[in-house]
């Protein structure tokens, strides 16, 4: 670790302790992406803090870097994508040897374990491809900003040079490990070797807990969201149509088939909604919306935006009256935290760390996953008492800036950096 940060520069996530700057590996899938700026968020507020951060990645996201935002970090922030093919095992395995000379005694141990459990050519081959992004190498801090690509890399993690830490975000440890009896097994391994495990959620914490996390090693932080890009626009007007919006990805744990059969419910019942859903996803997740769409007779009530810039979402936040959120698992949404900072009510199930958000009457409505009757019921409130609809916005944004923030956030990443760099117990998470 390095000498104690330098002060932000005006304008930038700031304001914590100051604390000795770490240099962080962040190892992710795509990047940047679109559904996912909570990542980058966070990875470049830290750079601002005067953090090295450096982003490996699987593959180019679907979204772009603000250029001239990196050009300030005066080289703090990098991305590199991972290597492939056989020039890129021949460099593994030339890392893979450095590594063997240069500390054998603890890096030859782990290998050989996985070769034993797995197979001595198959963990070989699969070691020399997942370590080449490794090498040369020596950060404080190595994160996998999703257990799911720790989980692919599990023949390198015993050998990285640096702590390790893992976040779980919720379809990891709720839906992918009960369905998934490998993913599971590998998630456990993971879990019991990261020095620390950053859950969202309290709820997620408890499930991580329930694979075998070490309780002492789990840490809580919630996500965040910048309230100064994401905050209220002009009153609307109370008239009619009521209008809904969903953001985030096609698929079936979102509980759209939920979301869409609740306006149908209204519009039977002489209710005026209309409903966008901003969000891409695979051709089967598309395919399923825009079926149960024309199934139940919404063309013409139903928009399905696709995938949107930032500042479209922002746009559309600003433009609706009710954010909703059918999801049937969840570790907390971001979705829901960039609605309420722009002062707008919530509908949503009842699922993961949600009521740790939400606060059932006064930021909006939690109900239960699956019940379509429910979520209409309670944007049937929503839509007949415009005063209500205001409140709530008001009450939401106001419990966003004090307790969602990105300051808040970096802060405590911050400390569970510094912490791990320097092998002291994770800070209490709860």
């Amino acid at each position: 670790m390095g000498a104690a940060r330098p002060s932000p520069p005006p304008g930038v996530a700031g304001g914590g302790p100051a604390v000795a700057t770490v240099d962080l590996l962040a190892v992710t899938g795509a990047f940047p992406v679109r559904s996912q700026p909570f990542v980058t968020a966070k990875l470049l507020a830290l750079a601002a803090r005067g953090h090295r951060v450096s982003v490996l990645a699987g593959t180019r996201g679907d979204d772009d870097l603000d250029p001239g935002a990196v050009a300030a970090l005066d080289g703090r922030f990098t991305v590199e994508y991972r290597a492939a093919g056989v020039l890129g095992r021949a460099a593994g395995a030339g890392w893979l040897a450095l590594r063997a000379l240069r500390d054998g005694r603890h890096f030859l141990p782990p290998l050989a374990r996985a070769a034993a459990a797995q197979g001595q050519g198959r963990v070989l081959w699969r070691t020399l491809e997942q370590g080449l992004p490794f090498a040369g190498r020596a950060p404080d801090v190595v994160h996998f900003e999703w257990a799911t690509k720790a989980v692919e890399r599990l023949s390198v993690v015993d050998l990285l040079p640096a702590p390790v830490i893992v976040s779980c975000r919720g379809s990891d440890v709720n839906v992918l490990a009960s369905g998934d009896p490998g993913f599971a097994t590998g998630l456990r391994r993971i879990l019991g070797r990261a020095e620390a495990v950053h859950c969202v959620t309290e709820s997620v914490r408890r499930a991580a807990e329930a694979l075998g996390c070490d309780p002492r090693r789990a840490v809580v932080i919630h996500p965040a969201v910048d309230i100064y890009r994401f905050s209220p626009g002009p009153p609307r007007p109370a008239s009619s149509p009521l209008h809904v919006l969903s953001v985030g990805r096609l698929h079936w744990v979102k509980g759209y088939d939920y979301g869409l059969a609740a306006v149908r419910l209204l519009l039977d019942r002489g209710r005026d909604v209309r409903y966008t859903i901003v969000g891409g996803g695979d051709a089967a997740g598309r395919a399923a919306v825009h079926l149960a769409v024309r199934d139940l007779g919404l063309e013409d009530r139903v928009t399905l935006a696709g995938p949107v810039p930032q500042d479209e979402v922002r746009r559309l936040l600003r433009r609706v009256d009710v954010f909703l959120l059918p999801s049937l698992s969840e570790g907390m949404s971001n979705a829901v935290l960039e609605a309420m900072a722009t002062g707008l009510p919530v509908v949503a199930t009842d699922v993961g760390g949600m009521a740790e958000l939400v606060r059932e009457g006064t930021d909006g409505y939690l109900v239960p996953p699956r019940d379509p009757n429910a979520l209409a019921a309670r944007l049937e409130c929503l839509l007949a008492d415009a005063r209500a609809r205001e409140e709530m916005g008001r009450q939401a944004r106001t419990r966003v800036a004090r307790d969602f923030t990105l300051d808040r956030q970096i802060d405590r990443f911050e400390a569970l950096y510094e912490r791990v760099a320097s092998g002291e117990a994770v800070p209490d998470g709860r």
